[in-house]
C-alpha cells in the first residue's frame, strides 16, 4: 500500500484526494496515470504535427490507442495480482514513450511533454 493514507495529486487546475484505502481508487489513479501518459502523448503528436495514435504505436505504448485504459488492459480488476500487473503495463508504456522521445533527435517535444506531467 502507497504511504501516506492520502495522496494529493495535481493537474493544469484541479486537486485530487484520493484515499488509498479503498479498492477501487487505486483504478481511478491508474487512470489518472493513464491521462497524464495520452496528454504527453497529444503533447508531441501536436508539436511534430502527427496523430497521437501514431506516436503511441511507434513508442511502444498501443494501450494508449484505446478509448479506455481498463478495456485495453482487459484485466480482472477484482484480482489484486491483476491490478499490480496493470500498473506495471502502464509504467512500462510510460518508459517507451519516453525512451522513444529521448531517441528523437529533437528532444525539445521531449521537454514540452515532460512539462505536463
Amino acid at each position: 500500500m502507497i504511504s501516506p493514507k492520502y495522496v494529493n495529486i495535481l493537474t493544469q487546475r484541479k486537486s485530487f484526494r484520493i484515499d488509498l484505502d479503498r479498492e477501487n481508487h487505486l483504478g481511478l489513479l491508474y487512470n489518472l496515470l493513464g491521462h497524464a501518459l495520452r496528454k504527453a502523448v497529444s503533447v508531441i503528436a501536436a508539436v511534430q504535427g502527427r496523430e497521437p495514435a501514431e506516436i503511441a504505436s511507434e513508442a511502444g505504448a498501443p494501450i494508449l490507442n484505446s478509448s479506455s485504459l481498463k478495456t485495453a488492459l482487459d484485466l480482472n480488476w477484482d484480482n489484486p495480482v491483476e491490478r499490480q500487473n496493470a500498473l506495471s503495463i502502464i509504467l512500462n508504456s510510460l518508459a517507451s514513450v519516453e525512451e522513444w522521445m529521448q531517441s528523437q533527435s529533437n528532444c525539445d517535444e521531449f521537454e514540452a511533454a515532460q512539462d505536463t506531467l
